[in-house]
């Protein structure tokens, strides 16, 4: 509940402030690296003993879903404003079980079901016009 609640603070503050997408993206990725590097030391991981694909799996991780997400997260919310790019957010579990398929896993029905309704409300929430009120009809006539 409380990260929701942070989440939606640094959504709308993030649309109001003046800074570039990557200026805020950065602050957010230092200030979490600070905050988040003394529980390092409570559970020390041996990093000489990381193999290659390990270091690659960490870069991996450290970049895409966290430094690329929080960047576009902040251009498009830049661009669009928090409410509509909030509504992409919805693809995550559709992009989940994407890979999740490609890496030899299993899909169920009522997942294509759910995803295929999750991609069916985001075009429409994003593609849809609305339609224009029409004038009140004047109570006179």
């Amino acid at each position: 509940l409380i990260a929701g609640v942070v989440w939606a603070l640094y959504s709308i503050i993030g649309k109001k402030l003046a800074v570039p997408p990557i200026t805020a993206t950065t602050c957010s990725v230092f200030f979490s690296i600070i905050l988040l590097l003394p529980f390092l030391f409570l559970q020390p991981i041996p990093l000489a003993e990381l193999s290659g694909k390990g270091w690659i799996g960490i870069s991996y991780i450290c970049l895409f879903p966290s430094v690329f997400s929080f960047l576009f997260w902040n251009m498009s919310v830049k661009k669009v404003g928090p409410s509509y790019a909030g509504i992409y957010l919805n693809l995550i579990a559709v992009f989940t079980a994407i890979i999740t398929f490609l890496l030899g896993g299993k899909i169920s029905a009522p997942q294509l079901i759910g995803g295929a309704f999750v991609l069916i409300g985001v075009y429409l929430a994003t593609n849809v016009r609305k339609t224009e009120a029409s004038p009140a009809k004047d109570a006179s006539m």
